[in-house]
Protein backbone atom coordinates (compact mmCIF):
# COMPACT_ATOMS: atom_id res chain seq x y z
CA UNK A 1 0.00 0.00 0.00
CA UNK A 2 1.66 3.26 -1.12
CA UNK A 3 0.97 5.36 1.98
CA UNK A 4 2.66 8.35 0.35
CA UNK A 5 -0.27 8.42 -2.13
CA UNK A 6 -3.16 7.37 0.13
CA UNK A 7 -4.32 9.15 3.30
CA UNK A 8 -4.67 7.13 6.52
CA UNK A 9 -8.42 7.83 6.57
CA UNK A 10 -8.89 6.59 2.98
CA UNK A 11 -12.44 5.55 2.17
CA UNK A 12 -12.87 3.28 -0.84
CA UNK A 13 -16.28 2.57 -2.38
CA UNK A 14 -16.46 0.04 -5.20
CA UNK A 15 -18.84 -2.61 -6.52
CA UNK A 16 -17.26 -4.99 -3.96
CA UNK A 17 -18.56 -2.67 -1.24
CA UNK A 18 -22.11 -3.94 -1.80
CA UNK A 19 -20.97 -7.50 -1.06
CA UNK A 20 -19.20 -6.33 2.07
CA UNK A 21 -22.02 -4.09 3.27
CA UNK A 22 -19.82 -1.06 3.99
CA UNK A 23 -16.99 0.95 2.41
CA UNK A 24 -13.37 0.01 2.91
CA UNK A 25 -11.85 2.52 5.38
CA UNK A 26 -8.24 3.05 6.40
CA UNK A 27 -5.04 1.27 5.37
CA UNK A 28 -6.05 -2.16 6.70
CA UNK A 29 -9.35 -2.09 4.79
CA UNK A 30 -7.60 -0.81 1.65
CA UNK A 31 -5.26 -3.79 1.85
CA UNK A 32 -8.31 -6.03 2.33
CA UNK A 33 -9.86 -4.54 -0.81
CA UNK A 34 -6.73 -5.51 -2.77
CA UNK A 35 -6.91 -9.04 -1.33
CA UNK A 36 -10.63 -9.26 -2.21
CA UNK A 37 -9.99 -8.19 -5.81
CA UNK A 38 -7.10 -10.65 -6.13
CA UNK A 39 -9.24 -13.43 -4.66
CA UNK A 40 -12.14 -12.77 -7.06
CA UNK A 41 -10.24 -12.02 -10.26
CA UNK A 42 -7.40 -13.78 -12.04
CA UNK A 43 -6.98 -10.75 -14.31
CA UNK A 44 -7.71 -7.18 -13.26
CA UNK A 45 -6.51 -4.55 -15.73
CA UNK A 46 -7.68 -1.00 -16.17
CA UNK A 47 -7.09 1.88 -18.56
CA UNK A 48 -7.80 5.56 -18.05
CA UNK A 49 -8.97 7.48 -21.12
CA UNK A 50 -10.08 10.86 -19.74
CA UNK A 51 -9.26 12.91 -16.61
CA UNK A 52 -11.30 15.87 -15.40
CA UNK A 53 -10.32 18.07 -12.43
CA UNK A 54 -13.22 18.84 -10.08
CA UNK A 55 -12.62 21.09 -7.01
CA UNK A 56 -10.67 18.85 -4.57
CA UNK A 57 -11.14 15.81 -6.79
CA UNK A 58 -10.35 14.22 -10.14
CA UNK A 59 -12.89 12.30 -12.20
CA UNK A 60 -11.37 9.64 -14.45
CA UNK A 61 -13.13 7.64 -17.15
CA UNK A 62 -11.83 4.40 -18.56
CA UNK A 63 -12.28 0.66 -18.77
CA UNK A 64 -11.61 -2.37 -16.64
CA UNK A 65 -10.92 -5.86 -17.97
CA UNK A 66 -11.63 -8.68 -15.51
CA UNK A 67 -11.39 -12.45 -15.59
CA UNK A 68 -13.09 -14.36 -12.79
CA UNK A 69 -10.69 -16.55 -10.84
CA UNK A 70 -13.05 -19.50 -10.43
CA UNK A 71 -15.42 -19.02 -13.36
CA UNK A 72 -13.00 -17.89 -16.04
CA UNK A 73 -15.68 -15.45 -17.20
CA UNK A 74 -14.28 -12.24 -18.67
CA UNK A 75 -15.83 -8.82 -18.37
CA UNK A 76 -14.96 -5.58 -20.10
CA UNK A 77 -16.68 -2.69 -18.35
CA UNK A 78 -16.63 1.07 -18.76
CA UNK A 79 -15.95 2.63 -15.37
CA UNK A 80 -15.32 5.97 -13.74
CA UNK A 81 -13.28 6.75 -10.66
CA UNK A 82 -13.85 9.82 -8.50
CA UNK A 83 -10.82 10.54 -6.33
CA UNK A 84 -10.95 13.16 -3.58
CA UNK A 85 -7.77 14.53 -2.06
CA UNK A 86 -6.77 15.47 1.48
CA UNK A 87 -5.04 18.83 2.04
CA UNK A 88 -1.66 17.05 1.91
CA UNK A 89 -2.42 15.81 -1.63
CA UNK A 90 -3.01 12.14 -0.79
CA UNK A 91 -6.19 10.37 -1.89
CA UNK A 92 -8.76 10.49 0.93
CA UNK A 93 -11.74 8.97 -0.87
CA UNK A 94 -12.07 6.88 -4.02
CA UNK A 95 -15.37 5.84 -5.52
CA UNK A 96 -15.82 3.54 -8.52
CA UNK A 97 -18.83 3.95 -10.79
CA UNK A 98 -20.12 1.68 -13.53
CA UNK A 99 -22.60 4.34 -14.66
CA UNK A 100 -21.17 7.45 -16.36
CA UNK A 101 -24.14 9.69 -15.44
CA UNK A 102 -23.90 8.73 -11.77
CA UNK A 103 -20.18 9.56 -11.80
CA UNK A 104 -20.81 12.95 -13.39
CA UNK A 105 -23.57 13.69 -10.90
CA UNK A 106 -21.38 12.70 -7.93
CA UNK A 107 -18.67 15.04 -9.25
CA UNK A 108 -21.17 17.87 -9.69
CA UNK A 109 -20.83 17.82 -13.47
CA UNK A 110 -23.25 17.30 -16.33
CA UNK A 111 -22.62 16.76 -20.02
Amino acid sequence: MPTDLVAPQIEFVSPLTSLRGRPYRGYDDARQWLRDVTEQFEIWEYTVDDLRPVADAVLAFGNVHLKGRGSGVTLDQEVAWLAHFAPDGRVSRMQVFTDRDQALEAAGLTE
